[in-house]
């Protein structure tokens, strides 16, 4: 037909009688008067490319293996945790109703913030079962209000912050974005550790913010 056919895939046989993978070029000779006389043929040797592509698959395959191990994993302990953390819930519960006039004010503060914090451990423990469950179904995407995400972080990091003499402001309102609930609080977590360890101010200072466009809100 006149036709060229380019980069097409095969395996050729060496004199030797090795056999290799090769890309093949072949395009018609002519005559002099335009009629198909024959057809140049280059081919070049790919088994290299081929064996790069053949390792990258394997690791592809392992890689993907080890993830839904890792999801998995992750998704079982989760559930184990939950029962702990209602003993604690419960056991904070009853110290409350049960001892009330024998704790001091103090104690029933500190018992009513660690009732508070087995709350936000079980909405955590919530928030990686639907992480997990992303990895399988979606994305796992969704508009958050990113001051209610910095509050809880605050209120789980309080004992950290207390000891630390660390005093946080955020920048209210922040904005809401779309995007990882259990990512983004992990996120915020980790910068106002780095802000603990790498600050120099005395008492330490640290200021949550936000940038859009060009115009710079107060952080």
């Amino acid at each position: 037909k006149g036709e060229s056919i380019e980069h097409f895939e095969t395996v050729r046989m060496m004199k030797g009688g090795r056999r290799v993978d090769v890309s093949v070029t072949i395009s018609p000779l002519y005559d002099s008067a335009g009629k198909v006389i024959g057809a140049s043929k280059i081919a070049r040797d790919i088994s290299s490319q081929k064996e790069v592509l053949a390792k990258l698959q394997r690791s592809m395959q392992e890689l993907e293996e080890s993830n839904k191990q890792l999801d998995d994993f992750a998704y079982i302990v989760s559930h184990d945790l939950k029962e702990p953390v209602r003993g604690i819930d419960s056991y904070s519960s009853f110290l409350l109703e049960d001892y009330k006039d024998t704790l001091d004010p103090r104690g029933q503060e500190l018992l009513g913030k660690i009732k508070g914090m087995t709350l936000r451990i079980n909405e955590l423990i919530s928030d990686l079962l639907n992480y997990c469950r992303a990895g399988k179904e979606g994305s796992g995407l969704e508009e958050i209000d990113l001051d209610v995400i910095v509050k809880n972080v605050l209120e789980l990091m309080k004992p950290q912050l207390e000891k630390e003499e660390a005093v946080v402001t955020v920048a209210h309102p922040l904005p809401r974005v779309y995007c990882s609930k259990a990512h983004i609080a992990e996120i915020f977590r980790n910068l106002i550790v780095n802000g603990l360890k790498y600050n120099t101010s005395q008492p330490k200072k640290i200021d949550v913010g936000f940038i859009t466009g060009h115009a710079r809100h107060p952080k």
